[in-house]
């Protein structure tokens, strides 16, 4: 069973997790998201 997100701080940590397990940048989740890099660091380093 995964972690339960309870918090911002927690998205961040498990959003980062992800993404390094696909040995992927930020720059990559972005443009797969169609998002800013800035958006993806501002999420994994928990900002609201």
């Amino acid at each position: 069973m995964g972690k339960i997100i309870r918090n911002n701080k927690d998205l961040g940590e498990a959003i980062r997790l992800a993404r390094k397990n696909q040995d992927l940048r930020q720059v990559d989740v972005a443009q797969k998201a169609s998002v800013r890099q800035a958006l993806i660091s501002d999420l994994e380093n928990g900002a609201t």
